[in-house]
């Protein structure tokens, strides 16, 4: 009996203070680590809130300004992603791309804008102070109906038309207006030259791309159908 009243010793008794204190450090480090993920997950859920506010109000603004972003942001970007496929790194990477096709198409506008009113404006100040003498009679009907035209006193007519449209196309808020004017009567240039004027083809049809590129601008367009819709 005297035996068995004595405790009996456990082989882990003295482990045990470091058992519990492991334990009780995997049990904080387990919660560091669930709070960091936290953390982590509510800044990305961040960044795709105000990117998707911001792909609201971009598509709301139709464009009408170029949207880019700089290496650093993108690099910002990439790093609280963490990867460079983040849907706010490719989203902002993908804007930047569209925003640098948006800015080429504007600059393309602005170009033939300026090449269609330079002949335009030149033509007029021709006109008016006979800087260069007209072509000569080459025999064709077109040459004989631009003396017509030039005799006739219809010519002054045109180059006041010429010059209001070259000063328009210059113009960045009435350029489409201007160019658009100047469409139909381009058409008319090329079937003249094709029909009565063969020697000018080449020219009329350059002439008639860069109206078109003038005109054709999605933004621009979008814009004329909604007010003539609406």
């Amino acid at each position: 009996s005297g035996f068995m009243s004595k405790p009996l010793a456990c082989p882990l008794q003295p482990e045990i203070p470091r058992l519990a204190e492991s334990a009780a450090t995997r049990d904080v480090d387990a919660v560091g680590c669930n709070e960091a993920q936290l953390a982590h997950r509510r800044v990305e859920d961040r960044i795709l809130h105000v990117d998707r506010r911001a792909n609201q109000r971009w598509v709301e603004r139709r464009v009408t300004e170029p949207i880019a972003a700089s290496p650093a942001q993108l690099y910002e970007l990439q790093s609280l992603g963490g990867h460079p496929l983040h849907p706010a790194y490719c989203s902002v990477a993908l804007r930047s791309l569209f925003a640098g096709i948006i800015s080429s198409v504007r600059q393309v506008q602005t170009c033939g804008a300026v090449i269609l009113a330079v002949p335009l404006i030149g033509s007029s100040v021709n006109h008016a102070f006979q800087l260069v003498a007209p072509p000569m009679d080459d025999g064709s009907q077109g040459a004989r109906m631009w003396e017509i035209i030039r005799d006739g006193g219809l010519m002054d007519w045109l180059a006041v038309g010429h010059m209001v449209l070259g000063v328009l196309l210059l113009i960045p808020r009435t350029r489409f207006a201007a160019g658009l004017a100047q469409l139909p009567i381009t058409i008319g240039i090329v079937a003249f030259n094709v029909t009565m004027f063969p020697s000018g083809v080449v020219l009329a049809l350059l002439m008639l791309a860069v109206n078109l590129a003038v005109v054709l601008r999605r933004a621009d367009l979008q814009r004329l159908i909604a007010h003539s819709s609406g």
